[in-house]
């Protein structure tokens, strides 16, 4: 009998809220209490929810159909402070000043259906991982290292197209050393394309329903993951933009280059002094997503190394003419920078899960 007029009450309770809530008057006079039995409303409160038993759900959207949300009435998208559960970015998120913003994310600790790290058989190292949309990172540079090639090797390998290994800083071809360098544990390897690819061939996926190549590109990757393709970036890039122009900021094409987005490059960064002071570092987003990037420079075509601390480089399985799409982090912007670089260049590596 107790547990009937507890539903009876709070039944009443919804059908009165419903009721006082077309009322012109309630607004200005009353306070809301919701519960599955009778109590106080905090006199600080206009809403208060009690419960031991049960949760509130916010209303739970994909980045599409939130992008639709409109106030025709008074003429912009959504009202200041709006809230909703974003299910493309498993993000809580609310709009203000004209734009959407993250403020709890299941993505950075949920890692990927239930795992938080992988381990390459091939040299039994542990990578950390995170899922970000419905795709499942490594979120740590590739560090395998099956070779290491001076910087004249280097240089002559990538001109006749062969596979090129390095460590930045290291100019030598002693596997040994090169894995006892600072840089090899803090930032991975620098692999020329051919090196990333292991002689595949060139591919991408077919668009948003696709990103993905129809035979991914395993390359250096371990078993079970692969290569990302151009367009598989652009899926991850989508997965955490929430600016509201996310269709036309990161395009499924192979001709759209340049800095693009608002605070995209900073949500996939890493939130660490290895990256030089700058506007990549200072933006509220820094490492939101899990990703975690860091500026572990490049190789040049020559061999030489550059841009440590500065910038990030992580090679793509889609070619463009002589050179292959890739993404890059530049500490001076919160943005992704999208190009093509010469395949002979050593960049990093992160793979995704098949």
């Amino acid at each position: 009998m107790k547990t009937k007029q507890r539903k009876t009450n709070l039944q009443f309770t919804i059908i009165l809220i419903i009721v006082l809530a077309f009322s012109s008057n309630f607004a200005y006079s009353q306070a809301i209490g919701i519960s599955d039995k009778l109590f106080s409303i905090d006199s600080s409160a206009i809403l208060e929810i009690q419960s031991t038993q049960k949760g509130v759900l916010f209303p739970r959207m994909t980045t599409v159909q939130r992008d639709s949300i409109s106030n025709s009435d008074y003429g912009y998208n959504a009202a200041l402070s709006l809230l909703i559960y974003n299910t493309t970015t498993d993000c809580y998120e609310f709009y203000a000043y004209g734009d959407w913003h993250e403020f709890a994310c299941a993505v950075i600790s949920g890692g990927c259906d239930g795992q938080t790290t992988m381990t390459d058989s091939r040299d039994s190292k542990v990578y950390n991982i995170v899922k970000i949309g419905t795709q499942c990172w490594m979120a740590e540079n590739l560090a395998y290292l099956p070779a290491v090639h001076d910087n004249s090797t280097f240089d002559s390998r990538g001109t006749s197209s062969l596979s090129a290994y390095g460590v930045y800083g290291y100019d030598g071809s002693d596997t040994a050393t090169a894995k006892s360098q600072a840089n090899y544990s803090t930032y991975g390897v620098l692999y020329n394309w051919w090196a990333a690819m292991q002689d595949s061939s060139s591919c991408n996926g077919t668009g948003s329903s696709q990103p993905e190549c129809s035979t991914p590109v395993q390359g250096i990757c371990p078993d079970g993951w692969h290569l990302p393709s151009h367009y598989e970036f652009t899926a991850l890039e989508r997965a955490i933009c929430t600016s509201g122009s996310c269709a036309s900021d990161f395009p499924y094409d192979e001709s759209t280059t340049g800095y693009r987005g608002t605070n995209e490059g900073s949500k996939l960064a890493k939130d660490t002094t290895l990256w030089t002071a700058g506007t990549l570092l200072s933006n509220d987003s820094i490492g939101t997503s899990g990703f975690s990037v860091l500026p572990g420079g490049l190789r040049g075509t020559s061999g030489t190394f550059f841009n440590e601390s500065l910038i990030a480089y992580l090679w793509s399985s889609t070619e463009n003419a002589t050179n292959a799409w890739n993404r890059s982090w530049n500490f001076s912007t919160s943005t992704v920078l999208r190009g093509n670089f010469n395949k002979k260049s050593g960049f990093s590596v992160r793979c995704v899960r098949n």
